[in-house]
């Protein structure tokens, strides 16, 4: 799996629902890392250290930085 980003929200019976805001196809990043920013509009902002284009002493791209708008 090349990642991606997920909501969770509480459910009434103290699991957790999982919603998959956006899946990384390699050309718009792979692997995120760390915690995420989430702005007081709800847009998300994130980063991941491979993936984007190539150009990049490697194979997997230089990463990407991204922002998931609701």
């Amino acid at each position: 799996m090349l990642g991606g980003v997920y909501e969770l929200t509480p459910t009434g019976t103290g699991g957790w629902r999982e919603t998959v805001l956006h899946r990384f196809n390699g050309s718009d990043g792979r692997a995120p890392l760390g915690g995420v920013a989430v702005d007081a509009s709800g847009n998300v902002y994130g980063a991941t250290p491979e993936g984007g284009g190539n150009g990049c002493n490697n194979d997997s791209g230089c990463g990407v930085v991204y922002e998931i708008t609701p």
